[in-house]
């Protein structure tokens, strides 16, 4: 049995393609469905990280920092570098040498 003998499905065979814009639609849809929102925390678990905080900046440790971004729950092992509370952020640097800014309301645990 082929494409041409009678009964086979040739008169949809071309339909088989996706536009380049239904590809684009699909994966959006797929990426807004696997999004999550931010967690909230309580004051304990709040206070509980400021010390851990304060005391990786002190023993100037490697950590692993859990945080949210765009859609998702992110870690990295680095060290604290600075605090600034006048912005609201913590300086990073990860395992490579890179630094980074984390602001206070994305982290979500320090361990």
């Amino acid at each position: 049995m082929n494409k041409l003998t009678p009964g086979s499905n040739i008169r949809w065979e071309s339909s088989r393609m996706m536009l380049p814009e239904h590809v684009d639609a699909l994966r959006a849809q797929q990426a807004r469905a696997s999004q999550i929102e931010r967690p909230l925390l309580d004051e304990q678990t709040l206070d509980a990280i400021g010390r851990q905080l304060n005391e990786a900046v002190v023993k100037h440790c490697f950590v692993t920092l859990s945080y949210y971004h765009s859609g998702s729950i992110r870690q990295k092992k680095c060290t604290i570098d600075k605090i600034d509370p006048i912005i609201g952020e913590i300086v990073i640097n990860d395992a490579f040498g890179f630094s980074w800014a984390v602001p206070f309301q994305d982290i979500i645990s320090i361990g």
